[in-house]
């Protein structure tokens, strides 16, 4: 099981006027090996959103990241460090999942989807879809985005989920109640196998994945 020792990690905000600026930072962080537990980017939409509960406006690209205490980082000229005490970061609650119940609340619709795609694809999805979605994104290791696209009606929904589609990528299908729709097809056809030989009945985690 992955563990992660206990820290006290120290929260760093940097705002970015334009996508490809953060984009150039976050591959960068990438190749540079920082010790980074945590890094999120957020579009102006997602800011605008949560403002009322972190209280930290945007007008930019936010970049959110997590360190050890004692690590540095070295931040570019193109971005501006945000003082927000760790507001931000205080309230990850909202990044993510959080974010479906901050949109049910206020606008009433919400529809959301992800992929897990490579990193050097991040650019060109954002660039086609931040006009039409809220945009979260966090980072997996082996260089993997996991954007986080979330609209308030069906048509912005499905132009945006036609562009995602169209990447490489790992399907995470949030609106399948089953794990089928969510793991790679070696991870899936593993816990297929075992429940056909330890668990028939389907006991642990009933319904959660289909057999067939």
């Amino acid at each position: 099981m992955l563990k992660k020792e206990w820290a006290n990690d120290i929260p760093v905000t940097l705002r970015f006027e334009s996508i490809d600026d953060a984009v150039k930072f976050l591959l960068d962080a990438y190749d540079g090996h920082y010790p980074i537990y945590h890094m999120t980017l957020r579009s102006p939409r997602a800011s605008t959103v949560m403002e009322g509960e972190t209280g930290v406006t945007s007008n930019g690209w936010y970049v959110i990241i997590s360190l050890p205490e004692g690590e540095t980082l070295e931040v570019p000229k193109k971005a501006q460090v945000i003082n927000d005490e760790g507001r931000l970061w205080q309230r990850r609650d909202l990044f993510f999942g959080g974010i479906i119940w901050l949109f049910w609340r206020r606008f009433g619709n919400v529809f959301y989807l992800t992929r897990d795609i490579p990193v050097e694809d991040l650019h060109e999805l954002l660039t086609n879809v931040s006009s039409l979605s809220t945009v979260q994104v966090e980072f997996l290791r082996g260089g993997i985005a996991h954007p986080f696209l979330i609209t308030t009606d069906i048509s912005s929904f499905n132009a945006v989920k036609k562009v995602l589609y169209s990447f490489p990528g790992r399907n995470f299908d949030l609106h399948d109640v089953k794990i089928n729709g969510r793991l790679d097809k070696d991870h899936l056809q593993k816990i297929i196998t075992y429940k056909k030989a330890y668990d028939k009945e389907d006991l642990f985690n009933p319904g959660k994945v289909s057999f067939y």
